[in-house]
């Protein structure tokens, strides 16, 4: 059976050092990193893409219950807190589980034993509506899924063009792109290129047999490549 790989987010260092310390005992369990604020967690979590966070719902000036927000819900969540009071919260939000710091052995290895029923869930499906969060400069920022004009590949990485505040880099591959988009929405026109249907405003040939898109959000001409063709064609009925 596939090990489940987890994350820790907790602002305080001893208590993310107690939890991995209490979780090498259970091998089924792989921790791929810890992260102590809403913004280390973003980024660590579309660095390794867990299957499950051990989660803190106090995190400084925000809380557990505001990044699941901003993250996909086929990630599993265990709440680890100080406090009772937001135990219903937390099972309203469809968490796991909710320990009480300090966490004693018995009842994680309860937890992990209810985890090992469940089957890893895959990655849900972006709806319109959703966010994702790019890097843009120093800086991480919110963009809707429904905003995007095109994605361009960029070896490892991809460059997300909007059509409303700018470009962002996230560490996501066109494969991994093409898995999750809404497909009635987004195309791909090009082995480095996805493209926001209701963003096409103008098909241009050049020579016999190149196409090129044209956006309305920009003046870039965007390549429709030769195996994409025939795929473009049905979706337009052309």
């Amino acid at each position: 059976m596939r090990k489940r790989k987890a994350i820790i987010v907790d602002d305080e260092s001893l208590a993310r050092f107690e939890i991995v310390r209490l979780l090498k005992d259970f091998d089924q369990i792989e921790i791929v990193g810890e992260a102590d604020s809403m913004e280390s967690s973003l980024e660590l979590i579309q660095q390794e893409k867990p299957d499950l966070i051990f989660l803190d719902i106090n995190l400084g000036k925000y809380s557990g219950f505001e990044l699941l927000e901003h993250i996909s819900s086929s990630i599993e969540i265990i709440f680890i807190t100080a406090y009772d009071q937001y135990a219903i919260r937390a099972f309203e939000v469809n968490a796991l589980d909710y320990l009480l710091k300090p966490v004693k052995p018995e009842r994680l290895s309860a937890t992990i034993e209810r985890l090992s029923k469940n089957k890893i869930k895959p990655e849900l499906t972006l709806k319109l509506n959703d966010n994702i969060i790019v890097s843009h400069l120093n800086n991480k920022k919110l963009v809707k899924v429904g905003d995007i004009s095109f994605i361009e590949a960029k070896g490892d990485y991809t460059l997300v063009h909007t059509n409303k505040n700018g470009n962002g880099m996230i560490h996501h591959t066109i494969k991994n792109w093409i898995k999750r988009l809404p497909s009635e929405a987004f195309i791909q026109v090009h082995r480095s290129y996805i493209t926001n249907l209701q963003q096409i405003r103008l098909i241009k040939k050049e020579g016999k047999q190149n196409y090129k898109i044209q956006l309305k959000s920009c003046d870039e001409l965007i390549p429709i490549g030769r195996s994409y063709w025939c795929e473009f064609k049905k979706t337009f009925k052309l």
